[in-house]
């Protein structure tokens, strides 16, 4: 089993067993599909909508680390993640039957938002306790389910539901089959976008130097040529 297999199928098997799923994830790679797994997410989307009839929404939590609370940042990268959701959600294949669905269907989601550990190291602590007093059933903003949303398994059952569903998972040839041409795709493409920031990045700073020292009237086509540079690159 390749590690990107495995990542996919334990993932998928956490969410069949799991009434929460975490998602962790760096703030600044919000948005970026290689770095942000979302090859891994939409997988999860796909084959689980084919393996498992639902009877109750499965929670995600997006946990956000080094998340920077200034401005609007936390309504921003909501935003951003829920658009990416969508747009997951649309390519992803679907059963006939769900060929109309939307995510919020079958999942909840909901995003938590952690300060910087070493630069903000009390904060930290502070939502850090307040993500895990949620993981308590009684909690008046718990992040389990109540019994009335869900289907429960009766205790004598839970190991043969434990054993099927792994032997389901295990069995789907898609898990064995990543698009390697996408990743390949977004790597490269990463790749190049980043030669083309190092390119333009000292005339970004020589304007931005000369900009705060006078007014420079050529501010517009100046920005547009360096902005056209990096573009003929990428």
């Amino acid at each position: 089993m390749t590690l990107q297999t495995f990542e996919q199928t334990t993932s998928l098997f956490a969410l069949a067993m799991a009434d929460v799923l975490l998602i962790n994830m760096w703030t600044n790679d919000v948005g970026r599909y290689g770095a942000s797994n979302y090859g891994l997410l939409k997988v999860i989307f796909e084959v689980n909508l084919k393996l498992f009839d639902q009877q109750a929404a499965k929670k995600l939590l997006f946990v956000l680390r080094d998340f920077d609370d200034r401005g609007n940042n936390g309504d921003r990268i909501k935003i951003i993640l829920e658009n990416d959701i969508r747009r997951i959600w649309q390519e992803i294949y679907k059963p006939d039957k769900f060929r109309d669905s939307t995510p919020d269907q079958f999942f909840q989601f909901e995003f938590a938002m952690m300060p910087h550990k070493i630069f903000e190291e009390q904060k930290f602590y502070d939502e850090a306790k307040k993500l895990r007093a949620r993981f308590e059933i009684g909690a008046a903003n718990s992040l389990f389910l109540s019994d009335a949303e869900q289907k429960n398994i009766p205790m004598d059952g839970v190991s043969i539901f434990i054993e099927r569903s792994w032997a389901v998972i295990r069995s789907q040839k898609e898990l064995n089959l990543p698009d390697q041409r996408d990743m390949v795709a977004n790597y490269r493409c990463n790749e190049i976008k980043e030669e083309a920031e190092k390119l333009v990045q000292p005339k970004m700073e020589s304007l931005l130097h000369e900009s705060s020292e006078k007014e420079i009237t050529t501010f517009k086509e100046t920005v547009v040529a360096i902005l056209g540079e990096a573009v003929q690159h990428y």
